[in-house]
């Protein structure tokens, strides 16, 4: 092989190997243990972890509340039965998970949406479509960030009234409070992937996402949205040479 060629081909894979690592996705423990086992002890310490430019998310350990890491920082929301109000903590230290999703990326390339998705199975093409236009391989999971104004959401945070280590379906869904919120400027962290149904997406989705709300008093695991269409809408995907 020419001196030329062996240098293109190492900076091919360089390229690859780069690419890789920026939409590399992690995870611990699943969902599919929590919801076919109930079982709610935690799986990782969250402190553990490197924490330079983290995003993950999950839920607390026995179920008491959900995890928001944006850029290293974590935020645990959570709801309080007796005046039912939700409420976000910050710098939340020690931090355990029954399962959780992350990434650490360094960078992302903001793409303006011209599509605003008004369900999450359009959010979900969405996406897709715009990874693979970005150059990502979609068969592989990635990170992504979402900013915009949702126009109707619907989410749930997970607050049982004590720790335990399994928990019956009955009480992981009195454990549930879901909640609605409309005209809101939002910011979402999700995980993409087509081969981990179960593992920490639905079995129907190939989405899974938390959001946190501009108000910053209420966050938790995304069920429904609608994005408003007047208003700008950006999706952030790992930064790399695609």
């Amino acid at each position: 092989m020419k001196f030329w060629e062996s240098i293109f081909v190492v900076m091919v894979l360089a390229v690859l190997s780069w690419q890789a690592s920026a939409q590399q996705v992690h995870h611990i423990g699943s969902l599919r243990s929590l919801h076919r086992e109930g079982r709610t002890e935690a799986t990782v310490l969250l402190d553990t972890l490197p924490q330079q430019h983290l995003y993950a998310i999950g839920p607390v350990e026995g179920l008491q509340g959900e995890i928001y890491v944006w850029d290293g920082k974590p935020f645990v929301a959570g709801w309080l039965k007796e005046s039912g109000q939700p409420y976000v903590k910050k710098d939340v230290h020690p931090l355990r998970a029954v399962f959780l999703v992350y990434a650490q990326v360094p960078a992302w390339d903001t793409i303006p949406l011209n599509t605003h998705p008004s369900d999450l199975r359009q959010l979900e093409r969405v996406i897709a479509r715009e990874a693979s236009r970005h150059g990502m391989d979609t068969t592989q999971a990635f990170p992504f960030l979402l900013y915009g104004k949702v126009q109707k959401g619907r989410g749930h945070v997970l607050q049982a009234d004590s720790v335990a280590a399994t928990v019956t379906p009955e009480a992981r869904q009195d454990a549930t409070f879901a909640f609605g919120f409309e005209n809101v400027k939002s910011q979402l962290i999700g995980f993409y992937s087509q081969h981990h149904q179960g593992v920490f997406t639905h079995h129907d989705s190939f989405l899974h996402i938390h959001f946190r709300l501009n108000t910053k008093y209420q966050a938790g695991h995304l069920e429904e949205v609608a994005f408003d269409p007047a208003a700008p809408l950006w999706l952030y995907l790992p930064a790399g040479k695609h």
